[in-house]
């Protein structure tokens, strides 16, 4: 029985769940980076909030086609890499308004300011940076990302049967 609560912790730590954060991450270090380039200042704590409502709505927002898969060569197809990022713009549009929504309470937010175009940015530079890591990696946050990309793309398939039904 002991062992059972021994292992809450690391059973915590799945793969979808490491793949969450390691894209949670990278997605708020890009958009930290953007922003102390053009001086803009927000809390990291609102970054890391928008960005993980974002992954949790990505695969359920997404009206494209599926995403490439994340290969283990080092080249990178730079155009559909980007293409693929670009699909994650309405789940970052919703997470933003989510954001706002419980940050300033009901009141429409202006999706014209830099903070959102600097999110669209960080969304678009995610995959191809991820794209031109991924070789590099252990094979531990491989498989996070591999299960985290697998699950977004069951999400998207089932939402587009909803879609066309």
């Amino acid at each position: 029985m002991s062992e059972t609560y021994l292992n809450a912790f690391p059973n915590a730590l799945t793969p979808f769940s490491q793949g969450a954060a390691q894209i949670i991450l990278l997605r708020s270090l890009i958009d930290e980076t953007i922003k102390y380039c053009f001086g803009d200042k927000m809390a990291l704590l609102d970054t890391f909030e928008i960005q993980t409502y974002a992954v949790s709505m990505e695969g359920a927002l997404c009206f494209g086609e599926q995403s490439g898969a994340l290969r283990l060569s080092r080249s990178t197809d730079l155009k559909q890499d980007m293409m693929d990022g670009l699909k994650s713009i309405p789940s970052v549009l919703a997470a933003y308004l989510v954001h706002s929504l419980r940050k300033n309470g009901v009141e429409i937010p202006n999706f014209t300011t830099k903070q959102v175009l600097i999110l669209v940015a960080s969304q678009m530079l995610s995959r191809p940076l991820l794209q031109a890591l991924f070789a590099s990696l252990p094979k531990d946050p491989q498989a996070a990302f591999l299960a985290l990309d697998a699950l977004l793309s069951r999400q998207r398939t089932l939402a587009n049967k909803k879609n066309t039904a």
